[in-house]
């Protein structure tokens, strides 16, 4: 009881403070949820699951109570930029469930802490209600507030706040956070954030029902698959996907053509992935194409599955790309990995049997080939003999002492090895290498059909 009592206090304290820093006399932004929200989310069956559970133990705090249940007092919603953090956060409202918004751009005046205070106490009078801390890393992380005179108090005020909401009390704080390292772990303990939900990427099957929902919006071509745009579009966020389906139609109606075709979207893909822009500059199209086709075949004959496309198109630093995607389900396996390196190296290989000499754009495959390598050997993957040993710190695991001739061999042995089947496999294809070369120094992109048709 004098805990309380002081921590009311202590409130009471910094509430005086911080009044007299503001202008404003009606700081909070309350709104109700809406039951369609949870609707504009597509894919994410198991996220979505919880973000409902959530709302029913919102909506039903009395049962719980009278049960001797506890329900959760904060959710933590983590995960990169753009994946629908936000969105999810507000899903969990329904139209009889009340929001309170507290987000970083709100909390640049001196006034931020009193703005808090405020909004939990609306919060508190307006229940079933949530409290949206949206990017809190920005509102309270390791870089947050510099221009408080006194950085302490925000943190102060907010774990006060969140320690304030009793039990069952009709309140659920709803945080999303992109950088969950700048959070101090006071602050995200449990009885505070009790439950933590990390939002990946969308999925094959989630992609592609995103899509579906962007480009039913506009008019698109019979023949764009969004079965393939989904497999070609792994790693990217829902709100760059929302972009692929904006940006296309934004192309399309450059050209003056009233439907969006595959190629407008495979040009914006190409750009948000790469950075790539179409340059007139022809200056060795030709050995570009030569190493590009190099990388091509080999994808052709040890995986041809997940051949995508190639393209000879300055993309960032990289004059050219050949899209290999290997499907999610599939584990990285050894032979996975060989083949990847084996294609890596094949670019290089391509200039020394058409070009008869080998050029500096290769040194970024090759140094990707180490890599991988390496990472096989200190995984164990070519016997436990090869590992590097290593201790913790408290920085992370430091390399301690290395077996270096040992693993410096075996590393050099193996790239050998696989560059002489990446050898082995240009040779016997040589003509096939010489027609895609050609027609990639022709049409600058081919996709997976045309690859597929010069290759039958």
């Amino acid at each position: 009881m004098q805990n309380q009592t002081k921590t009311e206090k202590n409130r009471k304290n910094i509430l005086e403070n911080t009044a007299k820093l503001s202008g404003r006399t009606d700081m909070t932004n309350i709104k109700k949820g809406n039951k369609e929200t949870i609707n504009a989310i597509f894919g994410y069956d198991k996220e979505k699951k919880e973000l409902m559970q959530l709302r029913k133990c919102l909506l039903n705090v009395d049962k719980y109570r009278e049960s001797g249940v506890h329900i959760p007092r904060g959710l933590l919603i983590y995960g990169a930029p753009g994946v629908g953090k936000t969105v999810m956060a507000n899903a969990i409202a329904d139209e009889s469930i009340n929001v309170v918004e507290v987000r970083a751009a709100d909390c640049s005046n001196d006034d931020t802490a009193q703005f808090i205070q405020d909004s939990f106490q609306t919060a508190v009078n307006n229940t079933p209600c949530i409290v949206l801390l949206d990017e809190l890393d920005k509102i309270a992380g390791s870089s947050m507030n510099f221009y408080m005179q006194d950085s302490d108090v925000l943190m102060r005020v907010l774990l006060q706040e969140l320690d304030s909401i009793k039990e069952n009390s009709g309140v659920l704080i709803v945080a999303t956070c992109n950088n969950m390292e700048n959070l101090n772990p006071a602050l995200v303990r449990a009885g505070r954030f009790d439950r933590m939900l990390q939002i990946g990427m969308p999925k094959e099957k989630d992609r592609k029902l995103i899509l579906q929902n962007y480009l039913d919006k506009i008019k698109v071509r019979r023949e764009v698959d969004c079965d393939e745009l989904a497999r070609i579009t792994s790693g990217f966020s829902g709100a760059q996907l929302e972009c692929i389906a904006n940006e296309s139609g934004i192309v399309a109606m450059d050209k003056d053509e009233p439907i969006i075709t595959y190629d407008d979207i495979r040009k914006v893909i190409n750009r948000l992935e790469f950075d790539s822009s179409e340059s007139d500059e022809q200056q060795d199209k030709w050995k570009v194409a030569v190493h590009e086709a190099g990388h091509a075949i080999v994808a052709l004959t040890l995986c041809p599955d997940c051949l995508y496309g190639a393209s000879i198109i300055s993309q960032g630093n990289a004059e050219g790309h050949v899209q290999v995607i290997y499907p999610e389900k599939q584990s990285d396996s050894l032979k996975q990995a060989e083949n990847y390196v084996t294609m890596l190296l094949a670019g290089r290989v391509a200039e020394m049997e058409l070009l008869h000499e080998s050029f500096l754009g290769s040194r970024s495959d090759i140094r990707r080939a180490y890599d991988k390598v390496y990472s096989l050997l200190d995984s164990g993957m070519y016997g436990y003999q090869y590992m590097t040993r290593r201790s913790d710190t408290p920085y992370g695991r430091s390399l301690t002492q290395t077996p270096a001739d040992k693993t410096t061999n075996k590393l050099a042995s193996i790239l050998q090895t696989l560059e002489e089947r990446a050898v082995k496999i240009v040779r016997e294809k040589a003509s096939l290498l010489e027609k895609i070369a050609k027609a990639l120094q022709s049409k600058l992109v081919l996709s997976r059909d045309e690859l597929l048709r010069i290759a039958s």
